[in-house]
């Protein structure tokens, strides 16, 4: 019975699980008001390189500390998703726009969990099976 319940529980309130990360737009206000970079993280709940990432804590940390991120769901936001990968490109995809005095700058692009953990010098501790 009280498993039944636990269940019911998760179903009806699945975000208790997991405090909500801060909308889109409410990132970008905060990246320009602050000149920090902007970190953009396209994603998916279905996509498991997805879920590593957004589940690594060193790796967060590191794009937390960066900048600021803001995550995009492809299901949850398909206009974002749109904008910022045009080309419907693996995911996950990260796209970093520095902040500099007159604008922003060049965006950098990563794909992938290992590229994006890379770009930030942070061990996946994992080991990678190269593709045949």
């Amino acid at each position: 019975m009280a498993r039944t319940l636990i269940l019911l529980a998760l179903l009806l309130f699945p975000a208790a699980a997991r405090p909500a990360e801060p909308t889109f737009d409410v990132q970008q206000s905060r990246a320009i008001s602050s000149n920090a970079p902007l970190l953009i993280l396209v994603g998916a709940q279905w996509c498991p390189g997805c879920q590593f990432v957004e589940h690594h804590p060193q790796l967060m940390a590191a794009m937390r500390g960066y900048g600021v991120l803001a995550l995009v769901d492809v299901d949850r936001r398909p206009d974002l998703a749109r904008k910022y990968n045009p080309t419907g490109a693996p995911i996950p995809r990260l796209i970093v726009y520095p902040r500099f005095p007159g604008g922003w700058g060049e965006e950098t692009v990563r794909v992938g969990p290992e590229a994006i953990a890379k770009l930030f010098g942070v061990d996946l501790g994992r080991k990678v099976v190269p593709k045949r």
